[in-house]
């Protein structure tokens, strides 16, 4: 098995149809689950063309293709109803808006994964960030609102998130996901590529 400096989801290139919410639970899994998953369920490869990427058995690959898609199951399956879901994004805003650490601590699942999307083209963080304490700085640092920077709740790939503007343009924006009236997920995109559609007209 390949080691975790060595990570075989290097070797993959996930296409942009992937969304960020999924990318965000592919980051709780293995390395190895990882692969098996995203070759075998999203690229249609055989195990044992797998087995020889992530290094084992066909069988091997397919009890960890098994494993990776009962942890995104489970992990969609829990998703709250939209009502409760605006009503956890309403108070991380609130808490971000006086910096209250602590209260967004509280609304932050033990497991919580944070992943920003750059592109490479801004400051931000490269890896994923994990557990309640990283991710209340990760989301008030990005969502304080300071001089001409406003923070708006509007909808973000299909359910409420955050929308922050500087100068009147949107410079991130903020999807959570949320299982229990707490954040398990957070999805924050900068690259200004992918925020043309957003400061078009």
């Amino acid at each position: 098995m390949a080691e975790t400096h060595n990570d075989p989801l290097d070797r993959v290139t996930l296409d942009e149809s992937v969304g960020m919410a999924l990318r965000v639970t592919l980051e709780s899994l293995s390395p190895e689950e990882r692969v098996a998953f995203i070759l075998h369920d999203i690229f249609g490869m055989p195990h044992p063309t797998v087995a020889d990427i992530v290094g084992g058995t066909a069988t091997s690959s397919r009890a960890l293709a098994r494993s990776a898609r009962r942890s995104v199951r489970a992990r969609r399956a829990r998703a709250d109803s939209n009502s409760a879901h605006t009503a956890v994004v309403h108070a991380v805003r609130e808490a971000c808006a006086i910096a209250d650490i602590a209260a967004l601590e509280q609304l932050c699942d033990a497991g919580v994964v944070a992943l920003t999307d750059s592109g490479g083209r801004v400051v931000a963080a490269q890896h994923p960030v994990t557990g309640p304490a990283a991710v209340a700085r990760l989301l008030a640092n990005t969502l304080a609102p300071a001089g001409d920077c406003v923070v708006t709740e509007q909808p973000v790939n299909g359910q409420n998130g955050l929308v922050v503007r500087r100068g009147g343009r949107v410079c991130a924006i903020v999807g959570l996901g949320i299982s229990d009236s707490v954040v398990t997920d957070v999805w924050i995109i900068v690259n200004p590529l992918k925020l043309r559609h957003w400061n078009a007209g």
